[in-house]
């Protein structure tokens, strides 16, 4: 994590565990998570901030992180804003790149 990463988690409200306060914890517990979905939220600041850049409900936010499909042009949305790969997001439409693997 770059050093201005580690900054900005000290300037941000938990919406994880749904407090006033900052949990690092809780942020970078998501981070570390091997869900696509959960990382795409630490990385934009937390599940709010995910609903709120994609226009999406909260159901449906819950419906992706239990690995329900989202659409090839969200996989896309989500990957060129959080730069999370679309091959995760979507591994049934995209392989991994061949060095990832």
């Amino acid at each position: 994590m770059a050093p201005e990463d580690a900054h900005q988690l000290h300037t941000r409200r938990c919406s994880d565990c749904a407090c006033a306060k900052v949990h690092i914890r809780c942020t970078l517990r998501a981070m570390n998570d091997t869900n696509p979905i959960d990382r795409a939220a630490a990385a934009l600041g937390g599940r709010q901030a995910f609903i709120d850049e994609f226009g999406i409900g909260r159901r449906t936010f819950f419906y992706w992180r239990q690995g329900r499909r989202l659409s090839a042009e969200t996989a896309l949305k989500i990957e060129a804003v959080t730069h999370i790969p679309r091959h995760e997001l979507r591994p049934d439409l995209w392989d991994a790149p061949a060095d990832a693997a």
